[in-house]
């Protein structure tokens, strides 16, 4: 089912916040063959963040009844998070420099909140 670009990043804003504003972590997931934005999902700093984005992944592949046959992503964080998952699913993983689809998203949003 192609290659799906996917990246774990802090959200360009800060989100106010009772306590103290905080910059929440942001589950970005395009799908290049398909050119196009599958979702955006903030996620707040915690202990089962990796978890809560993990699952929002799954969900995606389960409502779309899509599986990926690759992940392509930058960070070790994002590496870290999806590795095991995409070995028990037979899924690639693929670091890449570039993810343009997802970039796009990023700079959309960091726009968008100036």
């Amino acid at each position: 089912a192609g290659t799906w670009e996917v990246e774990i990043t802090y959200f360009p804003m800060p989100i106010e916040h009772p306590d103290r504003p905080f910059y929440p972590y942001m589950l970005m997931i395009a799908d290049r063959k398909q050119n196009s934005v599958i979702g955006v999902e903030l996620a707040r700093e915690r202990e089962d963040f990796a978890q809560e984005l993990l699952g929002v992944f799954l969900h995606k592949m389960i409502t779309l009844k899509v599986k990926p046959a690759q992940i392509a992503y930058r960070t070790d964080l994002t590496r870290d998070v999806f590795e095991k998952t995409c070995q028990t699913l037979k899924i690639r993983l693929e670091h890449t420099p570039d993810l343009p689809m997802v970039e796009e998203v990023y700079e959309d949003m960091s726009q968008h909140f100036e």
